[in-house]
């Protein structure tokens, strides 16, 4: 049984509505960020390098309350962990004036983060997000005009189809191929004890929220560990 938590790029239509007042666009795939606290903004951005969602899903289902009403605590949360926890200090710089693109191919990230003058760029990584699962009946790359109406074009989609096709075969047997390697009861997190940071495994676990932490920690470990190694076969 599968522990990767699969894509859902659809928005509903009340999902719609709550991003309203916070997107200039929802419809868009350029769109900026109003309304929106710092905190949220860069909790926002930071999780979504790792989220398996879009990052309008993202922020309507992990940011905004049931009501609409941004989260401050969880994007505050979310910052704090990041930077003081893990030293990111870049996350920091996200929360100034954000314009999000979406939809775009992985050589145009490079292009657009390449000549970049005083923006600080964060992405969708494939280190952490498993592409697996097809949007609108389509695997997720991009085939320009110009090729898919060239002689090349059947060759190119049936060219990128195998490649994401053979990636998406690879998931659960890879991930399988780490579970092995490290256990659950062998994985360790640290946890606070008399006052201290201490390592400790399934077994010396206290509580509940614990238990969770170790679940969420081993199963990202995991589902990174298969990440960092089939995302060769992607498209560059």
């Amino acid at each position: 049984m599968t522990d990767k938590p699969k894509r859902s790029d659809e928005l509903t239509d009340q999902e719609r509505e709550l991003l309203k007042p916070y997107l200039s666009d929802v419809d868009a795939s350029v769109f900026t960020l109003e309304n929106l606290n710092p905190e949220v903004i860069g909790g926002a951005l930071a999780r979504y390098s790792r989220a398996p969602t879009g990052f309008k899903e993202t922020i309507v289902r992990e940011f905004l309350n049931p009501d609409g009403t941004p989260n401050d605590v969880k994007g505050s949360q979310m910052v704090d962990r990041v930077v003081n926890k893990y030293g990111d200090e870049s996350v920091a710089e996200l929360a100034v004036a954000p314009l999000c693109i979406e939809e775009i191919s992985n050589l145009m990230t490079k292009v657009i983060e390449d000549c970049r003058i005083g923006g600080s760029p964060i992405e969708e990584s494939t280190r952490y997000v498993l592409y697996d699962v097809k949007k609108n009946g389509r695997w997720r790359y991009i085939c320009p005009d110009n090729i898919r109406e060239s002689e090349m074009g059947e060759k190119f989609t049936a060219n990128m189809d195998f490649l994401f096709e053979t990636y998406a075969e690879m998931v659960e047997p890879m991930q399988d191929l780490f579970r092995k390697r490290l256990t659950k009861e062998a994985f360790e997190i640290e946890v606070e004890r008399d006052e201290q940071i201490q390592k400790a495994g399934l077994s010396k676990l206290q509580d509940d929220n614990e238990i969770k932490a170790h679940r969420l920690a081993y199963n990202f470990t995991i589902r990174s560990a298969t990440c960092d190694i089939i995302r060769c076969i992607l498209p560059a």
